[in-house]
């Protein structure tokens, strides 16, 4: 998780690690963070459920994510644009309210 080098997918396990906050992610939620990928990153589903498993994945052993935050996007920061940074930051928020 602290390797990612890719800005993409270290968005993609910020997002998800987000929803897991809330406990389990229900099936409608998983499809709207699908889509948000799709939406926001440009990509396919099938891309997009690659992204949603890897992210899975990796956060499965983690216990403290917020504190992990800046190893995670360590790696990948300097290919964040302002863009890519705001987009980030939509896609948190939306996924933040996603359960309640």
């Amino acid at each position: 998780m602290h390797g990612i080098t890719d800005s993409m997918e270290a968005a993609a396990l910020l997002v998800v690690a987000v929803a897991k906050e809330h406990g389990d992610i229900t099936r409608d939620s998983i499809s709207e963070i699908l889509s948000m990928f799709e939406h926001n990153f440009g990509i396919k589903r099938r891309r997009s459920i690659e992204l949603y498993s890897s992210s899975i994945y990796y956060l499965k052993d983690s216990n403290n994510v917020p504190a992990e935050v800046p190893s995670i996007l360590k790696p990948s920061k300097d290919s964040f644009s302002i863009d890519h940074s705001t987009k980030l930051i939509q896609m948190l928020n939306s996924t933040a309210l996603l359960e309640d």
